[in-house]
């Protein structure tokens, strides 16, 4: 099981999937959020669903998770069962390796 887990907002929009891919290539297990929410705004040009399969299909370390950021409650809920996966997994790591990205899509890894 991998050690590192990350977590992607906008994961199927163009800089979140290729921050997913990147990472899922070095190891990590990628947890991406997204709604589409551009398909609502821009219309079915706008559309990201092609992408999210893409992921789905050519990364065997990425999972979906269907949630519009702003919903508190469940990206809190989210967090918590991601925590929970994190330390059943990785219960000898390190928390010194805990740390943040800066950079231009919210990105956050444990």
């Amino acid at each position: 099981m991998n050690s590192k887990s990350l977590l992607v907002t906008g994961s199927s929009g163009l800089i979140g999937s290729e921050v997913c891919t990147y990472f899922s290539a070095q190891g990590w297990m990628v947890h991406g959020v997204d709604n589409n929410s551009r398909a609502v705004f821009f219309g079915p040009s706008g559309d990201t669903r092609w992408n999210q399969k893409r992921l789905e299909e050519e990364l065997s370390n990425f999972k979906h998770h269907e949630l519009d950021i702003r919903d508190r409650a469940g990206v809190l809920k989210l967090i918590e069962e991601l925590k929970t996966i994190s330390h059943e997994t990785n219960n000898n790591f390190n928390n010194d390796h805990k740390k943040r990205i800066n950079c231009s899509a919210p990105v956050s890894y444990t």
